[in-house]
């Protein structure tokens, strides 16, 4: 009998304990410890920064996602798997971050990285690659969620190009590009010149060696190195042991080239203009201006001279300035001087040269005649019914113009001569130029 009164006495010590560790009070204060060691942990600093650091990571390369990469691809190697390159989608990385110069938190880790990416290691082809890179900037010079952060990888993307779709990838709202290669061009991978044909190893994110939104190209690809490790640890873990906890302003003050993206925010790919626009752009004649490339506004004289200066290979100029408004150290001074001597562009009067002032059609019209020098006109102005409004100075300067394909009619029976011309249609009138 008294064996059984100690049986009942344990089981009822043991539910007891049992009624204690489920109940609402036991609980609440477990919840509220953790809590509390959680938070400790992620605002404790663990490192420091030489250098301010900021996303903004889905339209251009950023220094925050060099680290990012940086950290993956050191992490697939400790783990035994020397990756080429490491790739990381934009929607993998809070674009809104930024981390001030000083001492860094786990905690702002941990935000940079709001989701639960894991580290994988996987293998492709290059044109695998080449694939994913063109899909997942389709929408570039666009923001897009899928533009990629890398390292051990060098690119461009020319947004000025229009993306042909091919197949759909499955389950997804993402179509393959018809053309691989059409906007992209690889550079290097692993430090060395990229090849197609080369099988490449790659650390990336568990989505996306899954195959997933615009990465379909990777969709069975052979993965070699998967444990779980969420990216938070890797990167944490690859400031504290391989940057010895100091992120340099020498290692990433700022982006460091691995991403070049052509176009403008203003500028579809599909505009009647964009070739032009990537001709001047990719040679160097003309360019925009904090992402914009302003189509429409008004070609100044100054822009006129310097265009033409960067086609003629930006000659040397020796001298001072002729020209009262046109300071030594003006951007398009040298420009100006070549454009005079030449006799290109003539000043307007009292040694003014009026730099800002806007170009006409008739005028651009000459002065590309006159730096072609031994052109011969071989056009009509007769179709037009505006033709007698050319001034006399440009009559045989439109007639070559429009014999040779460079301006066409403002409108099919208008040539509108004294119409300003604008920064696309010069853009159209120089590579049809240097294409003739």
């Amino acid at each position: 009998m008294e064996k059984k009164k100690r049986g009942l006495s344990l089981l009822a010590a043991l539910m007891a304990l049992c009624t204690m560790l489920t109940s609402p009070v036991w609980g609440a204060e477990s919840t509220e410890e953790g809590a509390a060691e959680d938070a400790a942990y992620y605002a404790a600093y663990f490192a420091m920064t030489e250098a301010n650091l900021t996303a903004g990571s889905d339209q251009a390369e950023t220094n925050l996602g060099d680290l990012v990469a940086d950290a993956m691809r050191w992490k697939a190697e400790k783990a035994g798997e020397k990756a080429d390159a490491a790739l990381i989608a934009a929607a993998s990385l809070d674009s809104a971050a930024a981390i001030s110069a000083g001492d860094v938190a786990r905690g702002t880790i941990r935000d940079l990285l709001p989701g639960e990416d894991t580290l994988c290691v996987i293998r492709v082809t290059g044109e695998q690659l080449l694939e994913a890179l063109e899909a997942a900037t389709r929408e570039s010079p666009a923001a897009s969620e899928t533009f990629p952060q890398v390292s051990g990888l060098t690119f461009t993307v020319n947004g000025l190009v229009s993306y042909l779709e091919g197949e759909s990838y499955s389950d997804t709202a993402y179509f393959a590009p018809a053309q691989p290669g059409r906007r992209i061009t690889v550079s290097t991978v692993g430090e060395r010149e990229f090849r197609s044909a080369a099988t490449y190893t790659i650390a990336t994110t568990g989505s996306i060696a899954a195959g997933g939104t615009a990465y379909g190209a990777f969709a069975g690809a052979v993965v070699v190195y998967d444990e779980g490790e969420t990216l938070e640890s890797v990167v944490m873990e690859y400031i504290a042991e391989a940057l010895s906890g100091v992120i340099s302003a020498e290692q990433y003050g700022s982006a460091q080239e691995r991403i070049r993206v052509i176009g403008y925010q203003d500028v579809s790919a599909d505009s009647w203009y964009a070739p032009g626009i990537n001709f001047v752009t990719t040679r160097s004649l003309m360019q925009g201006s904090g992402g914009y490339f302003y189509p429409d506004r008004e070609m100044s004289r100054a822009m006129v001279a310097s265009a033409l200066y960067r086609m003629a290979g930006s000659p040397a100029v020796v001298g001072h300035s002729p020209f009262l408004d046109v300071a030594e150290d003006a951007w398009y001074a040298d420009a100006v001087m070549w454009a005079a001597e030449r006799g290109l562009i003539n000043g307007t009067g009292d040694g003014y040269f009026q730099p800002d002032g806007s170009i006409t059609r008739e005028q651009l019209a000459a002065i590309l005649f006159r730096y072609a020098e031994m052109a011969i006109p071989t056009g009509s102005l007769d179709r037009y019914t505006d033709s007698d409004s050319v001034s006399a100075y440009a009559r045989e300067a439109m007639r070559w113009a429009v014999g040779a394909g460079l301006i066409g009619g403002a409108t099919e029976t208008t040539l509108n001569p004294q119409g300003t011309a604008t920064r696309a249609q010069t853009a159209t009138i120089l590579m049809r130029y240097a294409m003739s």
